[in-house]
């Protein structure tokens, strides 16, 4: 029996975006759009699949933004709002007429966070066993749009992830007992920004409820946070 929750709410919030080398493939598409003059006042369509930290870095996107005064709109557009529309005539036609108005050109930056891989786009290819008589209609709406994709969760993406949520909640894994730590996180955990995000968070809590300070964590608790993220892979 775990003693620990298998899902922790999870701050979304710019500042807790880890901005990382994965991510200059993406950074790179949007700038491009951005000064190409026939894209330019285009939203650009960030591709990837459910709980790939779209949310979560059109959050920081908007931040980063607004910082340097250019004001910027996200539309995230759920997975459930996504296979609705797929399915649904009259919710595929609310969801082709909202990316038509986004297709108006405006001068304020804007991304639309869409929960599919770029492969499927791209492909064309139909995204569920039986044909999905939306599919075609919508894929032509977004394949106008200047794209770009989620970067995969490898390694060096989970571990730099970890650290910053880590340091945002005062555990230093660096320093011992915790040496090792992200590593076997990373490790017995799905390569899913969400899962490492929620393990991080699972370990923290776990201390908390004990009162605990980093420095006087015993293996016992972390080698009962780490079985944790094993129960999840």
């Amino acid at each position: 029996m775990s003693l620990l929750p298998l899902h922790y709410d999870c701050d979304r919030s710019a500042e807790r975006f880890a901005v990382t080398d994965a991510h200059a493939s993406l950074l790179a598409a949007i700038q491009q759009a951005r000064s190409t003059p026939s894209t330019q006042d285009l939203p650009v369509l960030v591709c990837g699949p459910p709980r790939s930290g779209k949310t979560h870095f059109g959050n920081w996107w908007q931040h980063h933004d607004a910082l340097r005064g250019q004001p910027a709109r996200v539309w995230d557009i759920t997975p459930q709002q996504w296979e609705t529309a797929l399915t649904d005539d009259g919710a595929a036609k609310t969801l082709i007429a909202t990316l038509d108005q986004w297709k108006t050109p405006a001068r304020h930056q804007r991304l639309i966070l869409a929960p599919i891989s770029l492969a499927h786009l791209v492909g064309g290819a139909d995204i569920a066993p039986s044909p999905l008589p939306r599919w075609p209609e919508l894929r032509s709406r977004l394949l106008t749009l200047p794209h770009g994709s989620m970067p995969a969760a490898d390694d060096a993406l989970c571990m730099a992830v970890a650290r910053k949520v880590a340091r945002d909640r005062g555990l230093d894994v660096e320093a011992q007992p915790f040496q090792g730590f992200v590593e076997v996180l990373v490790r017995n955990t799905r390569r899913r920004i969400d899962a490492i995000e929620d393990r991080v968070i699972a370990f923290h809590a776990f201390a908390q409820e004990r009162s605990l300070s980093p420095s006087t964590h015993s293996f016992a608790a972390y080698a009962r946070a780490t079985a944790v993220a094993s129960d999840c892979r």
